[in-house]
C-alpha cells in the first residue's frame, strides 16, 4: 500500500519490497507483482522472457546504471534498460561535481531526463551518490571548515528535497574505506573529521525521514580486512544510532588467470552482514575479462560463470534483495575510458545478449547454469574437424554413428586431435571428454599441445588403460597461457606403434561440481 508519494510496499515471490518513484512508476510494479504468477510460469517455457520478470519471480529486483546519452541517443540500448530493469541509477547525473559544477547553479537537466525515462517505463529511481570524496566541485574550498560543511549540508538538502517524491533509496556516502577498512585518507576527512559520514546520515533521515539509506563501497563484498572495517561501520553507526538501512557492495570483477573468487566466503560475508539488520545490494556489477589469456569464447564463459555465482548468492541469502549492473552494454561501459578495453557487461556493443545475460536467467530461476552442460568443443556429429597428430585417418560411418580410425600409426603420440584455441581460455576448469577404442591393455592419454608466447608446452589432461571396447576418455582442463597464443591441440595418444585409434565423439563443457548447480 502507498500514502501519498511515501514509500510503495509491494510483495513478489516471498519477499517485501520497496522502492517507490512516481505514481505511474507505482502503478506498474503493482501490474508486475499481480502478474507474477502467470509471467513467471511463462518464463521457463520462453527464453526470451525480460530479466525484470524472472526477478520478481526469485523475489528480486534488478537495477541498471545508466546516463542520459545512452537513453536519449541509443534507441536499441534504451530498450534493453527499459524491459529488463526495475530501478535506473544515474551513473553521474546525481553527483555533487555534476550538479553544482558552478558555483551557486544547480544543473538537473540529465537527471530529469534520466527520470521522465524511469516513469514512462515503470520503473524507479536511486540516487547515487550524495557525498563522496571524488565528486566535490572545484570551486569549493578547503581552506573554511565551516563554509566546506554549510556547501556540503545545501547539497544534500536541494538534492534530496527535489527528488524526494521520485526516490527512496539514496547511497548516502561513497567509498569513505581505506583498503585496510579503516577511514580512507580524504578531502571530506581532512576538512571536517571522519565524523562527516555520521553527519550526513543523520542529515539524509532529517530530509527524508522515509527513504531508504544505503552505504556504498568497493572491494567489501568478498571477505578481507575491507569487509571487516565494513561491518565495523554498520555495527557503529548503529550503537551510536545513526540511521543506515542498507549497505551497497560494489561488484566490479577482475577476473585474473592467478586468483579466484571465494565464493563460500562472499556468501558467508552476506550472510554476517544480514545478521545485522540491514537490507544488502549488489551494486556496480561488471565483470572484467581483458587480463585473461585465450579464446573470446572462454573469455566469455569464464564472465558468465562469475555473474551466475553472483546473481545465485543474491537470490540465496534472504538479506540481499537487489542486483545492480553498472551499464548496460559494453558499448557504454566506464571500464573502456577509465581501464582500458573490455568486454565487461551482459550484452555486447550490437546490443546481443552475451552469455552472461544467459547466465542471469539461469541464476534467477535457480537452475543450473548451461554454460555446465553446452558442448562448446566445436566438433559436429560427423566429426568433421578432428585431423591427426600423425598415421592415416579414416572417416567411416557405422551404426549411424560417425567415427574416426587413425591407421598405421608409426608412434605412440599418434592419433586423433581436435583444435582448442577457439574456445580455451584462463579463468575456468573446461570437462574434456571423448569416446575413444583401441586394444585391450594400452594406455591411452589425452594430450593438450600449446604453442604460445612461453614455447611449446605438453601438458597430460589424463591418462587410463584401454578396455578394448569403446570408453570414455575424460579429463578437467585448465591452463596458463602466455600471449601470443598461436596453437592450441587436444589429441588422444598412448597405444603402442601399430595398434588403431578410434574416435567417435568429442565433448568440451565448463566444468562444474554436482553442488554448484544451484548454488555457488
Amino acid at each position: 500500500m502507498s500514502r501519498g508519494h511515501g514509500p510503495f510496499f509491494w510483495w513478489c515471490g516471498g519477499r517485501v519490497r520497496r522502492w517507490a518513484s512516481t505514481a505511474a512508476v507505482r502503478l506498474g510494479l503493482l501490474g508486475l507483482c499481480l502478474g507474477s504468477g502467470w509471467r513467471a510460469q511463462a518464463a521457463e517455457s520462453e527464453p526470451d522472457s525480460s530479466l525484470r520478470v524472472l526477478a520478481e519471480r526469485a523475489g528480486l529486483t534488478l537495477g541498471v546504471a545508466v546516463d542520459t546519452p545512452v537513453l536519449n541517443g541509443d534507441p536499441a540500448h534504451a530498450a534493453l534498460a527499459a524491459r529488463h530493469f526495475h530501478v535506473l541509477t544515474p551513473e553521474n547525473a546525481l553527483k555533487w561535481g555534476h550538479v553544482e559544477w558552478q558555483q551557486g547553479r544547480r544543473d538537473t537537466r540529465a537527471f530529469e531526463a534520466i527520470a521522465a525515462f524511469a516513469a514512462a517505463n515503470s520503473q524507479g529511481l536511486r540516487g547515487h551518490a550524495l557525498v563522496w570524496d571524488r565528486e566535490i566541485p572545484a570551486w569549493l574550498s578547503r581552506d573554511d571548515p565551516r563554509v566546506f560543511d554549510a556547501a556540503l549540508a545545501d547539497h544534500l538538502q536541494a538534492t534530496m528535497s527535489d527528488h524526494r517524491d521520485l526516490i527512496e533509496v539514496w547511497d548516502v556516502v561513497n567509498e569513505a574505506l581505506g583498503p585496510d577498512g579503516h577511514r580512507a585518507p580524504s578531502s571530506l576527512v581532512e576538512v571536517l573529521g571522519p565524523s562527516y559520514l555520521e553527519t550526513a546520515f543523520l542529515r539524509a533521515r532529517a530530509e527524508a525521514p522515509q527513504a531508504r539509506l544505503f552505504y556504498n563501497d568497493y572491494a567489501v563484498l568478498w571477505p578481507g580486512p575491507k569487509a571487516d572495517g565494513l561491518v565495523r561501520l554498520v555495527k557503529a553507526l548503529q550503537q551510536a544510532h545513526v540511521p543506515i538501512d542498507g549497505v551497497g557492495l560494489q561488484s566490479h570483477l577482475h577476473l585474473v588467470p592467478e586468483g579466484r573468487l571465494d565464493w563460500p566466503g562472499i556468501r558467508a560475508h552476506l550472510r554476517r552482514l544480514g545478521a545485522l539488520g540491514v537490507e544488502i545490494h549488489l551494486s556496480e556489477v561488471d565483470v572484467r575479462v581483458a587480463d585473461l589469456a585465450g579464446a573470446d569464447q572462454g573469455r566469455l564463459l569464464a564472465q558468465a560463470d562469475a555473474v551466475y555465482r553472483l546473481v545465485s548468492v543474491c537470490r540465496l541469502e534472504p538479506a540481499c534483495t537487489h542486483v545492480a549492473f553498472w551499464g548496460v552494454s559494453d558499448r557504454y561501459s566506464w571500464i573502456d575510458t577509465a581501464i582500458g578495453p573490455d568486454d565487461p557487461l551482459l550484452w555486447d556493443e550490437q546490443a546481443a545478449p552475451k552469455p552472461a545475460y544467459f547466465a542471469v536467467q539461469d541464476a534467477l530461476l535457480g537452475r543450473p547454469w548451461r554454460g555446465c552442460t553446452t558442448n562448446i568443443s566445436g566438433v559436429g556429429p560427423s566429426l568433421e574437424t578432428v585431423t591427426t597428430t600423425g598415421g592415416r585417418l579414416r572417416r567411416s560411418l557405422e551404426s549411424s554413428q560417425a567415427e574416426v580410425v587413425v591407421t598405421d600409426r608409426t608412434a605412440s603420440w599418434h592419433g586423433p586431435q581436435v583444435d582448442v584455441r577457439a574456445w580455451l581460455s584462463e579463468g575456468l576448469t573446461f570437462r574434456l571428454s571423448a569416446e575413444v577404442q583401441t586394444a585391450e591393455g594400452m594406455p591411452l592419454q589425452w594430450t593438450l599441445r600449446v604453442v604460445d608466447g612461453g614455447g611449446t608446452r605438453f601438458l597430460k589432461v589424463t591418462e587410463t588403460v584401454a578396455t578394448g571396447a569403446w570408453q570414455s576418455l575424460e579429463g578437467l582442463l585448465q591452463v596458463d597461457l602466455q600471449p601470443p597464443v598461436e596453437t592450441v591441440h587436444a589429441y588422444v595418444e598412448g597405444p603402442n606403434a601399430g595398434h588403431d585409434l578410434a574416435l567417435r565423439s568429442v565433448s568440451a563443457t565448463v566444468a562444474c561440481a554436482p553442488s554448484e548447480a544451484t548454488s555457488p
